[in-house]
């Protein structure tokens, strides 16, 4: 059983604590400790900085590393106050130095101290080597482009439809570079979202590589900013997280996609959907069927015709099977009625 006081859940709760009852020390070496996490503490450096440290078994180290927010640093004494006790032991000292990664760094806390204590016991190697994990998704974020915006937007929105989200996301594998963005119940759906009715930018990639052997859809989202009833991505960021019983994929998947929340102040767009999203089989979505040998994608602009869409009937039983329940929720937001005329300028994904 899963040790509660391991969750990232309590790890951002401590930290949160320590940062409202937090004393200014001249001693800049200092890392003042929150809680413990099962082998583990979390606690403050004196720049206010995360820290999870790792007391460990004697044995060779190795050198220190860091990233743009990350820095892995090993001691060979440190000395510990928590509970009422006084101890030195060599440690592991992982520090952020971003508070705006509170949320992240709670989950990589839990999830580096889990992998440690599961390893048959807290080395530096052990914990180098569940660090370098999180180093790695953290390569991936950049500040997203608007198109890419629109596009995380869309399938976070998609997912925030789902009656069970835990499931949602575990069938979220478009981050990982897969040629559809979910794969659920045996369907690959690849969820298209653009301020142009039923156009969409599409490659070569995403059409001619099914996920087999179960169909594949596209699905149609069209939205605009509407900065009344629309939703920003940082605010189904915070959505998805309030709603999983377990962050840790969905903090991992995000990195990959490129999404960090020190970029949140960014993605200020609120967009709202402004109709019910259309369903297509992919064998009905325009292809470019012939390149010359040695191409390996092709990027392409598509109008999708609305007669070729899923009836409301089909698109119901997809909805259905999706959720496994009669509790149908992936619908349009927005009741106003259809709106024929949409910007020639807009933004898709």
């Amino acid at each position: 059983m899963t040790d509660p006081s391991a969750s990232a859940a309590h790890v951002r709760e401590a930290l949160l604590a320590g940062l409202q009852n937090f004393v200014n020390s001249a001693d800049e070496t200092r890392i003042r400790l929150c809680a413990s996490i099962l082998e583990a503490y979390v606690g403050l450096g004196a720049q206010r900085q995360f820290a999870l440290v790792i007391p460990l078994a004697r044995g060779a180290m190795g050198p220190g590393r860091s990233t743009e927010v990350l820095q892995l640093r090993p001691f060979d004494a440190v000395v510990f106050e928590f509970g009422g006790r006084v101890w030195t032991s060599p440690a592991a000292v992982l520090e952020c130095s971003d508070s705006t990664l509170l949320d992240t760094f709670a989950v990589l806390a839990a999830d580096v101290a889990g992998a440690v204590a599961a390893g048959g016991g807290p080395t530096w190697r052990a914990v180098s080597d569940a660090v370098r994990r999180w180093e790695s998704l953290f390569r991936c974020v950049r500040r997203l482009s608007l198109n890419e915006e629109l596009g995380l937007w869309g399938e976070l929105w998609f997912i925030t439809r789902g009656i069970n989200i835990d499931a949602a996301v575990a069938g979220w594998i478009g981050p990982s570079g897969s040629p559809a963005d979910f794969l659920l119940k045996g369907m690959g759906i690849e969820c298209k979202t653009s301020t142009r009715r039923l156009s969409h930018h599409v490659s070569l990639r995403q059409l001619s590589r099914p996920l087999e052997p179960g169909p594949g859809y596209l699905l149609s989202i069209w939205v605009e900013v509407d900065p009344a009833n629309g939703i920003t991505l940082p605010a189904l960021v915070r959505s998805v997280r309030l709603a999983l019983s377990d962050v840790t994929e969905f903090e991992r998947k995000l990195l990959e996609a490129g999404y960090s929340d020190r970029d949140a102040n960014h993605y200020e767009m609120p967009y709202a959907l402004i109709e019910e999203p259309f369903w297509f089989e992919t064998s009905h979505v325009p292809k470019v069927r012939d390149v010359d040998e040695g191409v390996f994608d092709v990027r392409y602009r598509i109008m999708l015709r609305q007669e070729e869409a899923i009836d409301a009937a089909a698109r119901e039983e997809i909805i259905a099977r999706l959720w496994a329940t009669s509790d149908i929720r992936l619908s349009a937001t927005s009741g106003r009625p259809h709106q024929a005329s949409f910007d020639e300028r807009g933004t898709e994904e």
